[in-house]
């Protein structure tokens, strides 16, 4: 699969833009980079990267899933809880 391939996502959020892409490494492994760009009061922008390999993602969707519980559209607040005090 090469790079053009792959997906790349831009979410536009106001003075905010995300970029959600995967990527590979020259060796060919897949990775995960999220970019937040934010326009700046004067003009300028300012780029903030995560970057996650492949063999973590599934581990930070797990963390996503139980962090999107806490907000009002993700579900049950009791979860959310419970789910924080299990990566405590």
């Amino acid at each position: 699969m090469s790079e053009e391939e792959l997906p790349n996502i831009q979410i536009d959020a106001g003075r905010r833009q995300y970029f959600v892409e995967v990527k590979l490494t020259e060796k060919g492994r897949k990775f995960l980079k999220i970019t937040e760009r934010k326009l700046l009061h004067d003009g300028h922008h300012e780029r903030c990267e995560i970057v996650i390999f492949e063999k973590d993602i599934a581990k930070v969707v797990e963390a996503l899933r139980v962090a999107l519980r806490c907000f009002p559209d993700g579900g049950d607040l009791e979860m959310c809880n419970e789910g924080i005090k299990k990566y405590e």
